[in-house]
């Protein structure tokens, strides 16, 4: 009975030594170039891209086919801008630009799920494609700018948060989403079998706010370290 409880331990051990081989883990770090995508382009203009950061671990499992499983774990700072026509006419003078400039940053933390394939280039390379879902909740934002045209030629610049909305008299901006998911599509360099260069897309399926009907969109460059 020992001999049999010992031989079952003995290939348990066996069996996870076997999986962790195919199991791999990792960080990385990098730059985040986001934007908004709006539904209506009528009202939202001159959208720009901006700078964020994002920092991650990532957790890899491969198959004996080369088929990829992908997670992770990332801390991203998203940093957005646009403007906003209004939503009425003033003086009979048409619709006007009510918000010259709205500014949005947040921190957020995001989870990843991909099914990628390991291409091997050679000896030392490494090169991964993927595609997958991924869900994002964002946990605080950052005071930003928001400039509002209060007529007359006039404006007036506040600091606000984008989570929590913001009202100047008449003029009001809805508090943006915490939550989004959307997909991805991932390209990734691995060399000298530890060190990692990769390219990602990214665009959200929920409307961050529905005032302006904007999704979040993103691209990011990260360089990683595989142990």
């Amino acid at each position: 009975m020992k001999k049999d409880l010992i031989m079952i331990i003995i290939s348990v051990l066996f069996s996870l030594q076997s999986k962790a081989q195919n199991l791999s883990y990792g960080v990385h770090a990098g730059v985040d170039v986001h934007s908004y995508n709006s539904v209506d382009q009528v009202k939202v203009y001159d959208q720009k891209t901006n700078l964020g950061f994002v920092a991650g671990s990532d957790l890899r499992y491969t198959l004996h086919n080369n088929i990829i499983f992908a997670s992770g774990f990332d801390i991203t700072l998203n940093a957005g801008e646009f403007s906003s026509f209004s939503n009425y006419y003033r003086e009979q003078k048409g619709v006007y630009t009510e918000f010259p400039q709205i500014k949005t940053k947040e921190l957020c933390v995001e989870v990843p799920i991909a099914i990628g394939y390991n291409l091997r280039l050679s000896d030392k390379f490494l090169f991964i494609p993927s595609i997958g879902i991924y869900s994002r909740y964002a946990f605080t934002s950052i005071k930003d700018r928001v400039i509002t045209n209060i007529g007359d030629g006039k404006t007036v610049s506040d600091e606000w948060k984008c989570l929590d909305g913001y009202v100047f008299g008449i003029h009001r901006i809805e508090g943006f989403k915490h939550f989004d998911t959307g997909f991805k599509i991932k390209a990734e360099l691995i060399f000298a079998s530890h060190y990692s260069l990769s390219a990602t897309y990214q665009r959200g399926f929920i409307e961050q706010n529905k005032q302006f009907g904007i999704k979040d969109q993103n691209m990011r460059i990260c360089l990683g370290y595989y142990f």
